[in-house]
């Protein structure tokens, strides 16, 4: 039935409306423009381009992930996929964009719902990992740099990373003996496939 690809879109244009109302209606335009005003050009620009630099990357490793799935996925949907993942994940609350990301990816490429999920929760993992590194070599190399007046905020955050890095090492550990696992992959593949054709996401 043709009505519900536009009943769909109707749905989409309203969510996006009340998401840029609520966006412009907190937004303090006059600070916004001040700031940006203050801002050096070019540590903008810099930044700007790690971004896009980080996203064009996210994507390469995506596909690097899913050669078991399929050998060769292109280049192109799963760029697209990971910029909506990234748009979502800003302006919706619940991460939604991590859901959203395997799913128009498995409806572009007719992939099983499944397995993208899951190297999505693998991505998260080693995510976390690599944050907690590079938190640790903050503390180890960086420390110089912080003012007296925040020492005992950086206490509170030496106190937390122990605490996260005994979280992250077995976690990595974890990831590391589950990837070559592919019976234990399946299942959570199948698991994530009912996810997939659940009522909400079909249209």
């Amino acid at each position: 039935m043709r009505w519900r690809p536009a009943y769909a879109w109707i749905l989409s244009l309203l969510l996006a409306a009340g998401l840029l109302y609520l966006f412009f209606a907190k937004a303090d335009f006059k600070t916004v423009l001040h700031e940006t005003r203050e801002a050096d050009p070019a540590w903008v620009a810099a930044a700007v381009l790690l971004e896009v630099l980080s996203i064009l990357l996210r994507a390469f490793r995506w596909g690097v992930m899913l050669r078991s799935v399929r050998e060769r996925v292109p280049y192109a949907p799963l760029l697209k996929a990971t910029v909506v993942s990234f748009t979502m994940s800003g302006l919706v609350p619940g991460r939604l964009g991590e859901v959203a990301k395997p799913y128009l990816l498995s409806r572009w490429e007719k992939l099983p719902f499944g397995p993208l999920m899951v190297s999505v929760v693998l991505e998260r993992g080693m995510d976390l990992v690599a944050l907690v590194v590079l938190w640790f070599t903050f503390l180890f190399l960086g420390m110089s740099g912080v003012s007296p007046e925040s020492g005992t905020l950086m206490k509170v955050f030496t106190d937390l990373s122990y605490v996260l890095l005994a979280f992250a090492l077995p976690l990595g550990a974890f990831l590391l003996w589950l990837v070559p696992r592919r019976r234990i992959l399946d299942r959570g593949a199948r698991r994530s496939e009912r996810l997939g054709r659940h009522p909400l996401l079909l249209r």
